[in-house]
């Protein structure tokens, strides 16, 4: 689940472990606050560790006794197809997407760890400025 503009808490992730929602997603600049916190607002702990702060990572939020694992967005990549690549080929912009997605995981998958990378679209209706709304035949 994308909470509203990626908005978690853990009164909100609470509520969603209670009513079944098994994964949340949010933006990197929330999980930079809470790791710059230490985890004082947000008792974040990892659940695969690639690198100290790493949005290949899957984590966990405990909640009140309740645990909601969580993925956060790699924020410049997933902005990609709203801002830029509505003005590309999309050979290019593909490639370019597959190589960023390559080079932000390289860290996570040369040290021999699998990794998870989340593109996600903050709300942006992306395919209206691509030719026919991104509709392929």
């Amino acid at each position: 689940m994308w909470p509203s503009e990626g908005s978690v808490s853990n009164e909100v992730a609470g509520i969603a472990a209670q009513l079944g929602v098994q994964w949340m997603a949010s933006d990197e600049g929330v999980l930079d606050a809470a790791l710059a916190t230490r985890c004082a607002a947000m008792a974040m702990a990892i659940l695969t560790r690639p690198a100290p702060r790493s949005c290949t990572a899957f984590y966990r939020l405990d909640c009140d006794g309740r645990a909601m694992n969580m993925v956060f967005r790699d924020h410049r990549i997933s902005d990609l197809p709203a801002f830029v690549y509505a003005g590309m080929g999309a050979s290019e912009a593909a490639s370019h997407l597959l190589n960023s997605i390559k080079r932000a995981a390289a860290p996570v998958l040369e040290s021999g760890r699998d990794a998870v990378f989340s593109i996600i679209l903050d709300g942006e209706n992306a395919w209206e400025s691509y030719e026919n709304n991104g509709v392929t035949s």
